[in-house]
């Protein structure tokens, strides 16, 4: 419905701000406060939770703007930049990091630099000063010097803003003061797009501000044209030619119609890409105001009504029936204190590099909000005044097409709202998919330091890219100064010591084949004798037949515990438990000895029950990487019960369990830097009781010894289900799935409900992709990068295939 006015409009010259500081501008139109509202995960929320959410921001902020003040919301973007991130990583190693960390921060920042990540930032701006009430733009006083009366004014409200930004902050918005960069990044970007230098100091005085000024805007009747130093760039100004929206009938008030502005779809694929900008002027009306005001338009609605009775307007009865039904709703909550009603303007900016595309994409903005119930119009002869409006310091000079709504409705916008990931700093490891892309950064160890869980599960099929995002993760840590230990149960990760090396990372590799005999006996590493019997005394165990087992159980547990109270801890180890077996006066005793003994000779066995060997070596504890590949095993069919498990099936789940063990203990060892536990195809094991508490067991002993764990499963279910994990997840990384309970499983330990789009969903990534919660409970889709194409090839899982002649050469070469 069509309610436009007479035609008001003011085309004066451009206003800008004289000064500019922490969280305030002064200029001409006034002393406001400023704050930046930080990018939230809405992504993925139901719809029960976003209307809840959606809600409570409505009320917090009408109680924050100060009734009949101006307010301006500005969304605009720019691209992140991989120098910045070269620069900020390079300094955690004062600059002067090893060549091999160097590179790898460089491929980071190449691989930022060519994704072209828009960097959204959305100021809120308040006016502050005594005429912040009048609720129009009035200029200082006459005869006042601009500057000086600036700084003059800015001083005077400095506590005023200061009230405005602590109540902000404290909101679900969790907004802070804007930086003097940040706005003076905001005003420059606003009048040259391309931001090629901000004020360097805490505050930006008449000279700075003045170079912000400084550019070339030519306004054309349906466009305007902004000179960059890349060249000309074209914007439209699009405005709402229906006062209201969104309608009613949307099932989130607002309908999300400021989330998403990345126009995805447009014609012409190689032009760039430029999102969506908003500027919106307004007013959160007094309550007596906004009555009147409705009361006012709902008399319009009646006469409307009569004219359409007699044929004579353009309007169904029937919308403008609804339309006075939501009025009278609306003048009702008012009234009550349960709603806030605002005046604004809000505009859209499009942006291309040609006229063309800018034609396209005014289209493909048009037809996108056409979706929503939302119509647009570029506004022809009107794109000067719109386009100065839009500026920051400048005022609202079109109110032709002002809305008259709930706080809701702008709330309901979400421009807040978003794919929010990771880290602000950390290394790069993904590309962010959702609605806000942006690089997405995560440094798993930091979790120990917080206090968080320490525990990275990573959730898929095989082929969707776990293990390959594992190992990148690894290789991330290690290059960044952690000690990283990674469990290869399948033998096809030894991609990752080779890129490894590459970058300089010392590197130790391990086969369980080669380990020294006694080398993982828990006698040797576990420093508690207490602790190392009964780590011991399950290894013995898993080696025995399920029956032999339970019925010795009383017999090892003596002997384990007689030689964990031996004074010398040189003469403890479970080889000599099975030789204390050996020479008991108990007949069955010795048979139970002389059955360990044999089993003792077992390949897979010598490592952990086999004759000490003095010159053993112990796992290096300085940074680096340790690789540790099992050889020779014999997994247990996922259907076989315990006690049909062959004497290799028993022996691979000892030495597995041994292993287990073995790694956490020694990384507990590792002091003053981070340490990460791989753990992949973790579903080998947790098929069976014993695997499940392998892994619980390592999770817990990760928490205690302060070592971060990431966990590569197909099984999310399995994983699921053993008793205290979850509690133990900091991070969950959820790859494609095939079937809908394994779907169902990860929607769980993602904290979403199951229904039939998240489903779908997690059954439909690529390679590589997977939606991914963070430690802060934020959930967005990323795709896993590998920075480069030798990394890509190193670290395939897949195994390929060779024609003959190589195959031959191959084998010739063996």
């Amino acid at each position: 419905m069509n309610l436009f006015k007479s035609l008001r409009r003011d085309s004066g010259p451009l206003s800008t701000p004289s000064v500019i500081a922490g969280g305030m501008t002064a200029g001409d139109h006034g002393v406001w406060a400023w704050c930046v509202i930080p990018t939230r995960s809405t992504d993925e929320l139901a719809s029960a939770t976003l209307f809840d959410l959606t809600l409570t921001g409505a009320n917090e902020l009408r109680q924050a703007l100060p009734k009949g003040v101006q307010f301006h919301i500005k969304i605009q973007w720019g691209t992140y930049s991989g120098p910045e991130h070269v620069r900020t990583q390079l300094a955690h190693w004062g600059g002067n990091p090893p060549p091999g960390v160097r590179e790898h921060i460089e491929l980071q920042g190449a691989r930022i630099e060519h994704g072209n990540f828009p960097r959204r930032q959305v100021l809120l701006g308040v006016r502050v000063d005594e005429e912040a009430t009048t609720m129009g733009a009035v200029a200082l006083r006459a005869g006042t010097d601009p500057i000086k009366g600036a700084s003059r004014q800015m001083k005077q409200y400095v506590t005023r803003a200061a009230a405005w930004h602590d109540r902000l902050r404290g909101t679900t918005f969790a907004a802070r003061p804007a930086s003097v960069h940040e706005i003076a990044w905001s005003l420059r970007h606003d009048l040259h797009r391309t931001v090629d230098w901000l004020p360097p100091g805490p505050l930006a005085g008449p000279g700075e501000t003045a170079r912000l000024r400084a550019g070339e805007v030519l306004v054309q009747s349906d466009h305007v044209q902004v000179h960059t130093d890349s060249g000309v760039r074209y914007m439209r100004c699009l405005t709402p030619t229906q006062t209201g929206f969104p309608t009613m009938d949307l099932a989130l008030p607002g309908g999300e119609w400021l989330r998403d502005l990345l126009l995805r779809d447009t014609d012409d694929s190689a032009a760039r890409q430029y999102p969506l900008e908003v500027s919106i002027r307004g007013v959160n009306l007094p309550p007596a105001v906004a009555t009147k005001k409705m009361t006012e338009a709902l008399s319009l609605l009646k006469e409307q009504g009569r004219e359409a009775s007699k044929g004579l307007a353009e309007e169904m009865p029937d919308a403008l029936e609804e339309s006075r039904a939501v009025l009278r709703t609306r003048v009702s909550e008012v009234s009550r204190g349960q709603a806030s009603m605002i005046e604004d303007t809000p505009v859209w900016l499009v942006e291309a590099d040609t006229k063309e595309d800018l034609d396209s994409r005014t289209t493909a903005a048009i037809d996108y909000y056409a979706g929503m119930q939302i119509q647009l119009w570029p506004a022809p002869n009107l794109q000067g005044e719109l386009w100065r409006s839009t500026v920051l310091g400048d005022y609202s000079r079109v109110h032709d097409f002002t809305q008259l709504r709930p706080m809701s409705t702008l709330i309901g916008g979400w421009f807040h709202g978003g794919s929010a990931l990771g880290q602000v700093d950390g290394p790069y490891l993904a590309a962010n998919i959702g609605s806000t892309p942006a690089p997405f950064r995560l440094r798993v160890t930091d979790a120990a330091l917080e206090g968080d869980p320490v525990t990275s599960v990573f959730l898929g099929s095989s082929g969707a890219g776990k293990s390959t995002a594992v190992m990148l993760v690894s290789l991330a840590e290690a290059i960044y100064g952690s000690w990283v230990m990674l469990l290869d149960l399948k033998g096809d990760l030894g991609g990752l010591p080779r890129v490894a090396r590459q970058f300089g990372v010392p590197t130790h590799e391990v086969s369980t084949a080669a380990a020294a005999s006694g080398s993982m006996c828990p006698f040797r590493y576990v420093p508690d004798g207490k602790d190392a019997a009964g780590i011991c005394l399950d290894l013995l165990q898993l080696m025995l037949r399920k029956s032999v087992a339970d019925a010795s159980e009383p017999i090892l547990r003596r002997a384990t515990n007689d030689i964990a109270a031996l004074p010398n801890p040189q003469h403890r180890s479970t080889w000599s438990v099975i030789q204390s077996l050996l020479v008991s006066a108990d007949p069955a005793t010795r048979r139970l000895g002389e059955e360990l003994a044999e089993v003792a000779k077992d390949p897979l066995v010598m490592p952990v029950a086999g004759p000490p060997d003095p010159d053993a070596a112990s796992l290096p504890i300085r940074p680096g990487l340790v690789y540790m590949t099992f050889a020779g095993m014999s997994w247990p069919e996922r259907d076989a019960a315990r006690e049909d498990w062959t004497p290799s099936n028993r022996m691979t789940m000892m030495l597995t369990r041994a292993t287990f063990a073995y790694s956490t203990y020694m990384s507990g060892r590792v002091r003053g830097i981070p340490k990460v536990i791989a753990l992949p195809e973790l579903h080998l094991l947790t098929g069976y009781d014993v695997g499940r508490s392998m892994v619980k067991q390592t999770a817990l002993m990760g928490r205690a010894l302060d070592t971060s764990l990431l966990l590569d499963t197909q099984a999310c279910a399995e994983l699921a289900s053993i008793e205290g994990l979850e509690d133990q997840i900091t991070t969950v990384c959820a790859f494609r799935v095939r079937t809908d309970a394994e779907a169902v499983a990860q929607a769980r330990m993602l904290g979403l409900e199951p229904d039939p789009g998240v489903l779908a969903r997690q059954k439909s990534w690529g390679k590589g992709q997977c939606e991914v919660k963070d430690r802060w409970g934020q959930i967005a889709p990323v795709q896993f990068d590998y920075l480069s194409g030798l990394i890509q090839q190193e670290l395939s899982t897949t195994q390929k295939r060779t024609g003959p002649d190589e195959a031959t050469e191959q084998m010739e070469v063996a």
